[in-house]
């Protein structure tokens, strides 16, 4: 199995991973990552198992996530990928879509490490005020969904969903 002409590798690896993404598929999504997992954004490093990154896959996957690769660029042994994320979260907090450079790192031709660098136009005021409005009216309102900002499961993203829905039908 060879690769067209001036196609790299590593860009269909990346190209594989998001459109697993989009297609929410882990089982197309583990095919193209390693057995560890890291994702790095600012001064904090996250370790996934295969598993862990399960749980946060189905997290994520209950916003109805969709990526769209707006620039992938081979830079020695990594690519560097701008990334348009929109989604049910992103649309709540107005930032939607999300635009985020990345720094894609590989071992053993699979992907092992995703730093996030950068945000293009996220307002991250009204990030954290949609956030901080939405968890005090739920917290006084709704306890028994209290929590859900922290709860990174399927049933977690679950009630952040369900939160954003009663927050917006008061």
């Amino acid at each position: 199995m060879g690769c067209a002409p001036n196609q790299n590798p590593k860009i269909d690896l990346v190209k594989r991973f998001y459109s697993a993404r989009n297609e929410s598929d882990f089982g197309k999504l583990k095919m193209v990552v390693s057995d560890t997992l890291i994702e790095i954004e600012g001064t904090d490093s996250m370790f996934y198992s295969t598993n862990d990154y399960y749980k946060k896959f189905q997290w994520d996957s209950v916003f109805i996530p969709k990526y769209e690769m707006q620039n992938l660029e081979p830079i020695d042994n990594y690519i560097l990928a701008t990334i348009s994320t929109t989604s049910k979260r992103f649309e709540y907090l107005d930032n939607n879509p999300m635009i985020s450079k990345h720094k894609i790192l590989f071992k053993n031709d699979k992907i092992f490490q995703i730093e996030t660098f950068d945000y293009i136009g996220v307002d991250w005021d009204v990030w954290q005020m949609k956030r901080e409005s939405l968890i005090k009216w739920i917290d006084n309102n709704h306890p028994e969904l209290a929590g859900f900002i922290f709860d990174m499961t399927k049933q977690g993203g679950e009630n952040y969903l369900k939160a954003i829905e009663l927050f917006e039908d008061r």
